[in-house]
């Protein structure tokens, strides 16, 4: 699949393959992609935001919107100056989340 960004947006981060190892006992198997699947605020498309459950498209598009607007996150918790994202909403998608 190729992405072309719309003029201004800033291209998506591509992920890294996950390389699948055997664990330290020989078993079972671990992954070298250390960090838990979270959505990166700044560098995440529309499908990738919506991976999220409760964000659908417009909700993902407000993100992508201020995000060019006022440049990248700093904190999780600038996500509250998006509209329909208050402080309950942000709390709920902290763990799934990064910037």
């Amino acid at each position: 699949m190729i992405y072309v960004p719309a003029k201004g947006e800033q291209a998506p981060a591509v992920a890294p393959p996950v390389v699948q190892s055997t664990g330290p006992t020989g078993g079972t198997p671990t992954s070298d992609h250390a960090a838990t699947d979270k959505v990166n605020l700044n560098t995440a498309d529309v499908a990738a935001l919506q991976t999220l459950s409760g964000i659908g498209q417009k909700k993902a598009e407000k993100i992508i919107d201020y995000r060019q607007q006022h440049g990248n996150f700093k904190t999780i918790d600038d996500l509250k100056n998006v509209s329909g994202f208050g402080e309950k909403t942000v709390a709920k998608y902290k763990d799934q989340l990064t910037v």
